[in-house]
């Protein structure tokens, strides 16, 4: 897990993609990520959790850490929210909190108030509205997704191409046996390792 925290570096803006199949643990390891940046960190951070309920999110992280959790983490559990209205709560969140993280669970989710002629293209745009936001308030975004192709390991060519090249860093996760494994797809280098999620 400390590695995972060391790699996603919250320093700066980055757009950073969580993929995989289902069941896979996107939003585990999400939920997780959050609960390490509000316990032991300085950072402020939003979480827009589009599936799973904000008392889910919380029973998830533990009751006995909720102080902590509360203080430092911001859920909205919106379903179906649009990319404007997160774009809108984050520049809010940013001048009256200085929030320094965004994570949303999970991409697919999210809806447009534009017209698209494919799905692909709204996600293109999606993606890119959520670049724009990273750079503009200097904090990194991390997004989950899911991801095609058959079951194995996957790659990074199982991330639709569209959107591919507009993340700074993708992560893919699956299983192996009963072992989560996590391929840093998107990097100056390409590795699996065994993590325990």
């Amino acid at each position: 897990m400390q590695e995972i925290m060391e790699i996603l570096n919250f320093k700066e803006n980055r757009l950073i993609c969580i993929g995989g199949k289902p069941v896979s643990g996107k939003t585990m390891l999400l939920l997780k990520i959050a609960k390490e940046v509000a316990l032991n960190s300085k950072i402020r951070a939003i979480l827009f959790s589009l599936e799973a309920s904000k008392e889910y999110v919380s029973k998830i992280m533990g009751d006995n850490e909720k102080e902590g959790i509360v203080a430092n983490l911001i859920i909205n559990d919106t379903p179906r929210i649009s990319i404007n209205e997160i774009k809108e709560k984050c520049y809010s969140l940013k001048k009256e909190k200085n929030i320094g993280l965004i994570l949303i669970d999970y991409l697919q989710l999210i809806t447009s108030n534009k017209k698209y002629s494919s799905v692909e293209q709204e996600e293109k745009a999606i993606v890119l509205e959520l670049q724009e936001l990273s750079k503009q308030l200097n904090i990194p975004v991390i997004i989950t997704s899911q991801i095609k192709g058959e079951s194995g390991v996957p790659s990074l060519f199982d991330v639709t191409r569209n959107i591919r090249k507009y993340f700074d860093d993708i992560f893919l996760l699956y299983k192996e046996d009963e072992n989560r494994k996590i391929i840093v797809a998107k990097r100056k280098v390409w590795k699996i390792r065994n993590d325990n999620l």
